[in-house]
């Protein structure tokens, strides 16, 4: 792992307490998934049986008391954790349990929009603990980059993310966006669409197009995801997590709680999306809930739907 990749996470000083869990069956006992590093700090942690045909999600976040992902001063969500001055070793481990999800995953989904307002923003697994006991169960050290764009016409084609040899990378894109980004991408992305059976690899980079008129087909994409061996995927855009949502196609939550209050039209999960009905939403069933102190509390939910 290159140094600009890591970050020193020390286990005594972000460990959190299980303050809850779920008597469902499916989410304790299950040692044998568990990491070093992931049990030492978070206690036992594995995945139910995941589905065969379709891609298994989870959706990382952290928000303010008030539901609120960011300060209106900047788009970088890590802020609300580390804008809490109660607690500094809490925030880290709010950014330890984003790693943690990533070490176990096999790809990462961002949005277009949020890796352009954050340039330097990538999926790698900046806990070297986690990456080397990643490695050592046969997965890459960096999981695919799956960057969704509806139209392709702001995507940053300029981001580390597409240009950086190091890091697999799959943009997911409408018939259009293909249309206006393809060329611009040159003959070195793969053109999932129209290629023989690719396999994915350390380095690939891949374009592949679902949907049409601006609206990526969700089910389309998690099978076609499911078919190249990729099982688990980490959602780091809340835009598409509530989008998997209205599908009923997230599978779970992780919600870290720091205890600052941002209130007024600062940005949170769904701002800019139709709400949900009384008569039509989805339930979060808590599997399990940890804290590190008075001022951060992370919760593990299992999505529900009618």
């Amino acid at each position: 792992m290159s140094n600009q990749y890591k970050i020193d996470f020390p286990a005594d000083k972000i460990k959190l307490n299980r303050i809850y869990q779920s008597k469902d069956s499916k989410y304790i006992n299950h040692q044998k998934d568990t990491y070093k590093k992931t049990e030492e700090v978070y206690g036992n942690f594995s995945f139910p049986a995941l589905p065969a045909t379709r891609t298994y999600t989870l959706g990382s976040f952290v928000q303010s008391i008030d539901g609120k992902i960011a300060f209106p001063e900047s788009p970088d969500g890590t802020l609300v954790a580390r804008g809490n001055k109660k607690d500094d070793q809490g925030a880290l481990a709010d950014y330890w349990i984003l790693n943690m999800l990533r070490s176990v995953c096999d790809a990462v989904l961002m949005g277009d929009s949020t890796i352009a307002k954050e340039p330097a923003l990538t999926g790698h697994i900046y806990d070297s603990d986690l990456e080397t006991s990643r490695i050592e169960e046969g997965k890459s050290g960096v999981p695919l980059h799956v960057i969704v764009s509806g139209d392709g016409s702001n995507f940053p084609l300029d981001h580390r993310i597409v240009q950086n040899s190091d890091i697999p990378l799959l943009i997911v894109t409408t018939e259009e966006g293909k249309k206006v980004l393809k060329e611009s991408l040159g003959s070195s992305f793969i053109d999932f669409n129209n290629a023989a059976t690719t396999a994915l690899t350390n380095n690939i980079k891949g374009i592949v197009s679902m949907g049409k008129a601006g609206c990526i087909n969700l089910t389309e994409l998690l099978q076609f995801l499911k078919s190249l061996g990729i099982d688990t995927m980490l959602i780091e855009s809340p835009t598409f997590l509530v989008s998997l949502m209205r599908d009923t196609l997230l599978d779970e939550l992780y919600l870290n709680t720091s205890s600052v209050f941002i209130g007024g039209e600062a940005l949170s999960l769904g701002k800019r999306m139709d709400s949900f009905t009384l008569n039509n939403h989805p339930h979060c069933k808590v599997i399990s809930i940890h804290s590190h102190s008075d001022y951060f509390f992370y919760t593990r939910y299992r999505m529900e739907y009618k």
